[in-house]
């Protein structure tokens, strides 16, 4: 089991960042889960999800992300991507996510896709 940090706040628009620290496997996919759909649940469907600490992602994380993202567009927002580590962006770019995902490097412009 590796270890999951995830953390939220809120710019002053209400837009969610949600930093993403660690590893997402089997042994914390529903936590990873749960911390990014409580928010469009609640009614925030504009998130950033910042993944410069991120160390790994799994298939069924990929897959959250991508359901997170088609979820907050049928509430008008979107989930962006912040700050994806090199090794991760590889793997973005094999599935075609670099395509579907916005990806920002920097907090400022991130915000802004909002």
């Amino acid at each position: 089991m590796e270890n999951l940090t995830v953390t939220s706040k809120s710019d002053p628009r209400g837009i969610i960042i949600l930093k993403v620290s660690g590893f997402v496997d089997a042994s914390n996919i529903n936590r990873f889960d749960e911390e990014l759909y409580s928010h469009i649940k609640r009614g925030t469907a504009k998130i950033v999800v910042d993944c410069s600490d991120l160390q790994y992602i799994n298939s069924m994380g990929m897959g959250i992300l991508l359901e997170a993202r088609q979820l907050a567009a049928k509430r008008n927002g979107d989930v962006v991507i912040l700050n994806l580590p090199k090794k991760i962006s590889k793997v973005f770019e094999i599935l075609g996510f670099n395509e579907i995902f916005k990806l920002y490097t920097s907090e400022e412009e991130a915000l802004k896709a909002f």
